[in-house]
């Protein structure tokens, strides 16, 4: 039920988008803060992302004239489940103006006559709005929140069997997990004739034109080493979680007072009142993990673990690797805690003093519940890390053209 009335909130929500009352004064000149969300929800997640939408509407906007803005990009699904009706996406602002929020949609991005579809699951379409954003509101400083599925720094394509339904994985008791946001972007199709579309993170470094304040990921597995160095020069600071995160997602409701109500955004609220939600909940629905990242300070922590891997084995054996902390409760083997990962590598007192000392300067917020789903998370610094497997060429061989890989000779 909940699913029906977020799509019909939804549709009633971009009618409203496209008729409101233009006649507040628009701010003239240079903005100080903008905020994009970028909300790619055609797939599974499409109510939720509309329910977070909705939300994020309950929270005291900034008006039109203000030098401030909060601006969603939005993709969805015509109804649950039909990934093979073509919809467009829209980039609307939100605002408020006489003690009511009110939306405008600014423009309307379309699939092009030769193709069938609009993919908003591309690096190309982020550029192009993220383009547009810099075009229609200069600003001093940017930020923006990615929210659908995510995958981490793993290729694009590598966990091929995408889950395009509500379908949760199950404990040892066969009781189900809740649903997550993890695996794939966009699934275009039906039945078995699906295709999926995914951005690799290499690309999206790539697609984003211009330097923001920071970068908010509400999508599963993102904070991870390998990320917050493929995007340090993008951003100044990097809001995400190393596990997975629950399709509830961020807590959308004090999203634009967090971020507009103090002289500059207040990351750390966001990232307490997203963990303070879920770890509030029971049973498996209460698993969370959080990392606020400065990515000014990454260098000091890439000079230490190199250092680490320099001087030991970095490809563990299968009972080692099985000791490291895990971010991951199922079969995603790839997302395992850095410092974690260090100590079982055998770093000195002195090598891991280098490391703690890094870490503390440049995560500046970490937290974690007692578990996520059935994985105990007992030794965490916040970030998570690949340990390489021999055999694996293929993933190998991607590994080592990331920047972070690169910087630390982790894949030799």
């Amino acid at each position: 039920m909940k699913k029906i009335i977020s799509a019909l909130l939804g549709a009633v929500s971009l009618l409203v988008a496209a008729s409101c009352d233009k006649s507040e004064i628009h701010h003239k000149g240079e903005y100080e803060d903008v905020f994009i969300y970028l909300g790619l929800g055609y797939n599974n997640l499409s109510p939720s992302l509309m329910d977070d939408y909705i939300e994020m509407q309950e929270g005291i906007m900034p008006g039109k004239s203000r030098d401030e803005a909060f601006l969603v990009y939005m993709h969805n699904t015509k109804t649950y489940g039909d990934y093979h009706t073509d919809t467009p996406a829209y980039l609307i602002q939100v605002y408020r103006e006489s003690g009511q929020t009110r939306l405008d949609t600014l423009k309307t991005y379309k699939a092009e006559a030769s193709a069938s579809h609009y993919i908003s699951a591309q690096a190309s379409s982020v550029k192009n709005v993220l383009l547009d954003v810099q075009e229609l509101f200069p600003s001093r400083h940017y930020g923006m929140m990615f929210s659908s599925h995510g995958t981490g720094w793993l290729p694009e394509g590598y966990l091929t069997k995408p889950r395009v339904s509500d379908l949760s994985l199950t404990d040892e008791n066969g009781v189900a997990f809740p649903a997550t946001k993890s695996v794939g972007a966009q699934s275009i199709g039906q039945g078995n004739n699906m295709t999926t579309y995914e951005i690799d993170i290499m690309d999206l470094a790539d697609a984003i034109p211009f330097k923001m304040y920071y970068i908010i990921f509400d999508a599963c597995l993102m904070g991870c080493v390998e990320v917050a160095w493929q995007l340090k020069d993008k951003c100044d600071m990097l809001l995400f979680s190393p596990a997975e995160i629950l399709t509830q997602g961020f807590k959308y409701s004090t999203l634009s007072w967090n971020l507009f109500s103090a002289e500059r955004p207040d990351l750390k609220a966001v990232a307490n009142d997203y963990f303070d939600t879920i770890n509030s909940q029971s049973g498996y629905s209460q698993s969370a993990t959080v990392t606020l990242l400065d990515c000014r300070e990454l260098y000091a922590v890439a000079d230490s673990f190199r250092a680490i891997c320099s001087s030991h084995e970095s490809y563990l054996s299968t009972s080692l690797r099985n000791t490291v902390q895990p971010y991951f409760y199922d079969s995603k083997r790839y997302f395992y805690d850095l410092r974690d990962y260090a100590k079982v590598m055998g770093a000195s007192e002195d090598e891991m003093k280098n490391l703690n000392e890094a870490l503390e300067e440049c995560i500046l917020l970490h937290r974690e519940t007692d578990r996520f789903f059935n994985i105990k998370l007992e030794r965490c610094c916040g970030l998570s890390c690949y340990i390489p497997v021999c055999g694996m060429d293929d993933l190998n061989d991607y590994y080592s053209d990331l920047e972070w890989n690169k910087a630390v000779g982790l894949v030799k």
